[in-house]
């Protein structure tokens, strides 16, 4: 194998929980749960509000954010469809996004700290294979992550965002985005899809990779609700036991129905 691509959000980053804190809180705002004190703080930036609320929605209003979490990897419209159709109470499910909208920066912005076990395996790999961050979060909210350090400088060698690439923005449906986008990272060094491997935590995901001929990794870590065992070849919980010089050789040797046996020996 030559190259990995790496999703970004749930992968990387631990961001599909603070993602569901974002539609939880503009549910909540716009049901009268949260007051609007609250809301107008954590729009206009406040930190301090921004953890607090975080931290709240995941423990006094766990029931809710674990039922966003459920939809991560749905589009932002079958995300909404789905939460306004769950909780239709007060307001409309077009005012239900503009919440969402106005608060996504403060929220994501308390985020910190990327996965620890995919860093090292990402650091371990690096130089041995070539790898790209794949994903549809835009390219804005990336640079951002980056100079924020959250995603860590001088280890990935690409960064293709379905929404940057006007390419990839001219096809219809995010699914397809994403296979054309793990087709494009390939080709930027130019290895064939099928000596790369993609390493997702989402059954949307998963699919695609596997439709543009990847051999496919799932990363399924605590509050991913997906069965992701039929849609991967190998199926891991932490990727930090991994991150060993042996197991990178291994994987750098191996062929593409090789790989499951390379990883499932020390998976967790």
């Amino acid at each position: 194998m030559r190259q990995i691509n790496w999703d970004l959000d749930g992968v990387i980053v631990p961001s599909e929980s603070y993602k569901a804190a974002q539609w939880a809180l503009a549910k909540l705002r716009q049901s009268g749960v949260l007051s609007e004190v609250d809301y107008n703080m954590l729009v206009a930036g406040d930190g301090t509000t921004a953890r607090r609320l975080y931290d709240w929605v995941c423990t006094e209003q766990a029931p809710l954010h674990q039922f966003v979490r459920g939809l991560a990897g749905l589009s932002r419209g079958e995300t909404l469809r789905r939460l306004w159709s769950a909780f239709p109470e007060g307001g409309n499910a077009e005012d239900l996004d503009h919440l969402r909208d106005a608060s996504k920066e403060s929220v994501m912005g308390i985020m910190t700290e990327p996965i620890a076990g995919t860093v090292r395996f990402a650091r371990a790999a690096a130089g041995r294979l070539r790898q790209a961050i794949v994903t549809q979060t835009d390219d804005a909210s990336v640079c951002s992550l980056i100079r924020r350090g959250v995603v860590p400088g001088g280890v990935f060698d690409a960064v293709v965002c379905c929404g940057g690439n006007p390419r990839l923005a001219a096809i219809s449906g995010s699914s397809a985005k994403k296979v054309a986008a793990h087709i494009a990272a390939c080709e930027q060094f130019g290895v064939p899809p099928s000596a790369a491997i993609a390493i997702d935590d989402s059954v949307d995901g998963l699919r695609a990779a596997r439709e543009a001929g990847l051999v496919c990794v799932g990363l399924r870590q605590a509050g991913n609700p997906h069965d992701l065992a039929a849609y991967a070849d190998v199926v891991v919980s932490d990727l930090g036991p991994l991150a060993r010089p042996d197991v990178i050789d291994a994987l750098a040797n191996a062929g593409p129905a090789e790989v499951a046996a390379c990883l499932k020996g020390v998976a967790k």
